[in-house]
Order: C-alpha cells, then structure tokens, then sequence
C-alpha cells in the first residue's frame, strides 16, 4: 500500500497541524473516524483580551461512535454570530484582519448541516491564504493502516513540547500579555499575513 498520512479534519486547527499538513507527502482526511468531543473537530483557540478564548460549534446529540461525515451541527444557538463577533473582537486590530475578513465572512452566515462540510470549506480558504498545496484525498472507509496517524496528535487540552516551543510573533494582545503559542490558524494569518506561510516553514516537526 503506497505511504500516507493520516490526517482529522479541524476548525480551523492549530498552528501545529498546518505545519504536520504542510510537510506530508500524500494526505487522507479521516472522514469515517468516530467524533471526539472536546477537540479541535469543532473547537478552535483564539487569543482574546483576557487570553485564549474557546469557540465550539454545537452538534447534534450523537451516539456513541457517529462518524465525522455523518455529524450534523447544530442551530439551536445563534453560535456563528458568537464565532464572528469573537473573531471581530480579537483580531479587528490586527494587521492583516481586512485582507482575509471579507472572505471568511461568509462562512458564518451559510448555515452547513454537516460539520465537516464547514470544516473543509475553512480549510480550504485557508490553505488558499497559506499558498500551501496539498496531496489529498477523503478516506472510503475507517482506517487503521496509515504510514502516519494524526488521529489523536493535537489534543485541545494539553500542547505538545514543540507546540509550546514555537517562536514568537507579535500578536494583538501580546504588547502587554505573554505570547500564546499553538493557536488556530488564524491567527497566524491575522497577525502575520503573507508571512505565515513563511513562520509555518521555519518550525521543527
């Protein structure tokens, strides 16, 4: 079986997943693994001004082993106005918040009925503002065989060493509070622009 890793499909992940993602040869996104709570599936970390700030999309009550392509959100609450108002809130200061704004915009007014249906359109626009290419494909079926699984790499509750390691660059709130290492993606690309591309190719594996 040809080499691959094994990758979950996040909200706009970490940091440290970009990197894992920008340095795989050939990627499978796990479509058909068992829904994790508590995890960046539905869950991304910004900087706000007290510290880091949680955002997590409702799902519907799932059973115990629902797959992620079969995991519907839900709308009970009005959470992509609290998504966005919290994003505006961080990062409206930020020196690349208007480049990227408009086209993340959207995504928090179209009401998807499958989280990995969102979680893919973000990743996508994402990788657009990364100018990172990538060789993937969805899995057919629940994997066990990969060259390399990131299943269960980034955990939402505690950061890894590298995580924890990586290099500094000036955030928001960072003039008068401490850096905070291993957030969502965003921001990275709020506060860095056409340079995070470049920050992602520096950290160490």
């Amino acid at each position: 079986m040809e080499d691959f890793s094994l990758f979950p499909v996040f909200y706009a992940g970490p940091i440290s997943y970009y990197k894992a993602l920008a340095n795989a040869d050939k990627i499978v996104f796990d479509i058909h693994e068992h829904f994790t709570k508590q995890t960046y599936r539905n869950r991304m970390h910004i900087y706000g001004a007290n510290g880091v700030v949680k955002l997590t999309i409702p799902v519907h009550k799932i059973a115990s082993k629902t797959p992620m392509k079969d995991l519907l959100i839900s709308y009970d609450e009005d959470w992509q106005r609290v998504h966005w108002r919290a994003l505006v809130s961080a990062y409206q200061s930020s020196p690349f918040f208007e480049y990227y704004d408009y086209l993340l915009a959207p995504l928090y007014e179209k009401q998807f009925n499958y989280l990995l249906d969102l979680n893919f359109e973000l990743h996508s626009t994402t990788l657009k503002f990364l100018n990172i290419n990538l060789d993937s494909t969805k899995s057919i079926d629940f994997m066990t065989d990969a060259t390399v699984n990131y299943r269960n790499k980034f955990s939402s509750k505690k950061q890894s060493k590298e995580a924890l390691n990586q290099p500094a660059y000036q955030q928001v709130f960072s003039y008068d509070q401490p850096f905070i290492p291993d957030l969502s993606v965003l921001d990275l690309l709020f506060n860095l622009g056409p340079e995070a591309g470049r920050y992602l190719s520096t950290l160490p594996l």
